[in-house]
């Protein structure tokens, strides 16, 4: 089976993903990049202008990539670049540009078109390729709270509607979720779980904490639940460990109380792979007290380390989190930082108790719902099966 997946970002997913799949099928993986440059998590690209609109060429593609991601990839599938000079979608020079992408991907006649993130050049490179099976990972059928775009909504709900896609959700709740919320067919949302993020394994450790902490990671905005975290660490009388808190982004709410706790380290920028490497596997375990999400990368990156994860008990989240098993639920509920500072004092005072977990959690990879061999056999059969 010849497979291509068009990746509009989610680059630790794609490359986990393709690293496993492409033991299975013929893969290509094309991603996109507009305005020649991108930095999304563990990737950073920058193009030059001598560089084609469909970058093939390997040795200009190793040079794009990082030596970790070259190495990682071990020519087992086929990666190029798709160097798009223009952001703008409404562009002629755009639509020339989609239009020639096409061509190139209809001379490889592929079975199957996977594009995996939201983009507006989507559409137009679905009409122009009708004749391949086309799927679809849609990774936020809806944004989070704090970051509502109407435009990218709009474009979710025209393409999610059209016929000959397949759209892939990640969590059985999200598969029902967008039947519901965009009034489409059950059979038109497929569900293919994500395995660990272990693209992470590809990149050197470097530790920039020292001593014993739990962490939290990740692009700072409203609904991860930071203030929660802060509130319910610092009710903790003499905490065994230091709470780190990595991540870009600004805070919503007043941090100034928490400034000078000396259990409190602050890490507010652009965290490198190496770095972020580091921080997860020195730490004791992760907390993740969102108040909404769709996906999370960060459970996923915890687990390719076997850290185990306190996270709020939401829908979702449950599927990949089981508690007392990989991690730890609390209830979204008036008492969430009290729960959650319980959670928290309970489980770093029990080392026992954290390497239970982190056991769970190598067991859960090599034969459970998240083992990697398991959700790329599902794929196979939806690409096989799909209509």
């Amino acid at each position: 089976m010849k497979v291509l997946i068009l990746a509009f970002g989610h680059p630790d997913n794609v490359f986990s993903l393709s690293h496993h799949l492409s033991k299975k099928v013929d893969l290509t993986v094309i991603f996109c990049i507009s305005g020649n440059s991108y930095q999304n998590g563990i990737l950073e690209l920058k193009s030059k202008k001598s560089d084609p609109l469909l970058i093939t060429n390997k040795r200009r593609v190793n040079e794009l990539f990082s030596k970790n991601i070259v190495d990682f990839i071990n020519d087992d599938f086929r990666l190029w670049v798709f160097n798009q000079k223009s952001r703008k979608i409404f562009d002629l020079q755009n639509l020339y540009d989609i239009f020639m992408l096409s061509k190139s991907i209809k001379k490889e006649k592929f079975d199957i078109i996977h594009y995996n993130g939201a983009s507006g050049f989507l559409l137009p490179l679905y009409f122009l390729n009708s004749k391949s099976k086309q799927f679809w990972t849609l990774h936020d059928y809806k944004a989070h709270s704090g970051e509502e775009n109407k435009r990218s909504e709009q474009i979710n709900r025209f393409t999610v509607k059209r016929n000959r896609l397949i759209t892939i959700q990640h969590y059985e709740y999200l598969r029902k979720e967008v039947i519901s919320y965009f009034k489409v067919s059950d059979e038109s949302v497929r569900l293919l779980r994500s395995g660990p993020l272990d693209i992470l394994k590809a990149f050197s450790t470097k530790y920039i904490v020292e001593g014993d902490y739990i962490l939290f990671f990740g692009r700072i905005s409203k609904y991860k639940g930071v203030d929660t975290l802060l509130e319910a660490f610092s009710n903790i009388k003499n905490p065994r460990m230091r709470l780190v808190i990595a991540g870009k982004g600004d805070f919503w709410f007043d941090i100034s109380e928490y400034l000078d706790n000396e259990n409190i380290i602050f890490i507010n920028r652009y965290i490198k792979s190496e770095e972020l490497v580091g921080l997860i596997k020195k730490s004791k375990f992760i907390i993740t007290p969102y108040t909404d999400a769709t996906h999370s990368a960060v459970i996923m990156s915890s687990f390719v380390f076997d850290k185990p994860v306190i996270s709020t008990e939401l829908d979702g989240i449950t599927e990949v989190i089981k508690h007392n098993h990989t991690g730890m639920l609390f209830p979204k509920s008036k008492n969430s930082t009290t729960d959650l500072m319980k959670i928290i004092e309970s489980l770093m005072n029990n080392q026992k108790e954290i390497e239970r977990l982190s056991l769970n959690i190598k067991k859960e990879k090599e034969i459970g719902a998240i083992s990697w061999n398991k959700i790329i056999n599902n794929y196979n059969k939806v690409y096989t099966d799909s209509r």
